[in-house]
């Protein structure tokens, strides 16, 4: 069959080994074409007609039933987001010889596809998964996960762990972490993080500097958890980017160098973190380690804010209460001090129940405030406290009772709002 062939092309094709009896080979005929179309080979002024020559050579090798070839063309359609009804029918037959790769990357397809199909998936992915292929015993793990069979995902992710799958290690951590299959358990959480760190992963990186840092599953180590922040923000995780942030910021586990910790805390911003983002803003509200710039803290903010940052979305409220780095607008300032505080920020359910006492940038109504007031109060705001005290007091919006009154003024006496308004994000 193959000596049909037109070897015009196939003289192109195959001038790098041209010892080997190609008109007869299939194999041999597969490797030099897939070495074109993977770019192993050099380039050449004749690459364009080398690749032509490749995909001809690669179709009349799938219509010949070669294996290989049929595996590279469904993924190549794969990558492309092509028929999964033709990628199944390329897969099938090779599936069915014996090919446990063939298995895996039809389950997957079934699995993934616009189609999903769990029964067939988990078929596929269990016959590749139980003959030892660790992607697909990874793979499978995570659909026992999504159909609700931690203990099974977690066999599974065993399995793969055991082969150095580094996003296994990863997983099998989170399942530590949160109890998820198996009992929680804070140092195999660490354990794993770190098997899948050693091997590359750049979040467990990030999560194993997370552990060193808050002394979960293993001795806090301050100078180790920057050595793995710095290691994933470097390769742009945004978490560990704004970590370290911090780390730069306070001096903890690190020299303290504003520079640094201005630089990571922008190319997290940058790449939307909200937190980042928040922080960033505040840098530029107060001047730490920049020049004053309200525009910018603003512009920051409102990054944070309209992802859902409640923090943030106080502090815009408050720029646009006071009319700094942007033209002054109470009910603007109102609608973010309602996300904030419908979030439950104490500060912003504050500000938002003096706005409906006062009636500023809003109607008045001193039931709502007395509301927003509690809230706030039972987080332990003083000046929330103070506030809810005088309305027992006085029956502003609430029947007058002084015993509640006393209890409040107490409180408010003894009570400060202490909440650290940015930490470091967490795993």
């Amino acid at each position: 069959m193959f000596a049909s062939f037109g070897w015009t092309n196939g003289a192109c094709l195959l001038k790098w080994d041209l010892t080997v009896p190609l008109k007869h080979d299939a194999d041999a005929i597969w490797r030099n074409a897939s070495d074109i179309l993977d770019g192993i080979v050099p380039s050449a002024s004749n690459e364009g007609s080398l690749r032509e020559s490749a995909l001809w050579a690669r179709e009349e090798l799938v219509s010949a039933g070669h294996h290989e070839a049929r595996l590279h063309k469904a993924r190549s359609l794969i990558w492309m987001g092509g028929s999964g009804a033709e990628i199944v029918r390329l897969l099938k037959p090779v599936a069915r010889a014996g090919r446990i790769d063939a298995r895996y990357v039809l389950g997957n397809v079934y699995r993934l596809g616009k189609e999903r199909r769990p029964e067939k998936a988990v078929k596929h992915l269990r016959i590749a998964a139980d003959a030892g292929h660790a992607d697909a015993q990874f793979a499978l793990a995570k659909e026992c996960e999504s159909a609700a069979d931690p203990e099974t995902a977690v066999r599974y992710y065993r399995l793969a762990a055991a082969q150095g799958l580094p996003r296994a290690h990863y997983a099998l951590a989170w399942c530590y972490k949160e109890g998820r299959g198996i009992e929680a358990d804070a140092s195999m959480k660490a354990h794993h993080y770190g098997l899948a760190a050693v091997r590359g992963h750049v979040q467990a990186h990030f999560n194993l500097g997370v552990c060193y840092a808050t002394g979960s599953g293993v001795e806090a180590d301050a100078e180790k958890a920057v050595r793995c922040y710095k290691f994933a923000a470097d390769r742009g995780d945004v978490s560990a980017q704004y970590n370290l942030a911090h780390c730069y910021e306070t001096g903890h586990g690190v020299d303290a160098d504003m520079d640094e910790a201005l630089r990571y805390c922008k190319l997290a911003a940058d790449r939307g973190n909200a937190s980042a983002q928040c922080y960033l803003a505040f840098y530029y509200e107060t001047g730490r380690g920049v020049g004053v710039d309200m525009e910018a803290a603003v512009h920051y903010y409102r990054l944070a804010a309209d992802q859902g940052d409640a923090v943030a979305q106080f502090n815009l409220a408050l720029c646009y209460k006071k009319g700094q780095g942007v033209e002054a607008d109470v009910q603007t300032a109102v609608h973010y001090y309602r996300l904030s505080a419908d979030q439950g920020d104490a500060d912003a359910q504050l500000n938002l129940a003096l706005c409906y006492e006062k009636g500023q940038g809003i109607e008045a109504d001193v039931q709502t405030a007395v509301h927003y007031y509690r809230l706030a109060a039972d987080q332990g705001n003083a000046d929330a406290q103070l506030h809810l005290a005088e309305c027992h007091d006085g029956g502003h919006g609430i029947d007058a009772d002084p015993h509640m009154a006393s209890h409040y003024y107490r409180l408010a006496s003894m009570q400060g709002d202490a909440r650290e308004r940015f930490a470091p994000t967490n795993e």
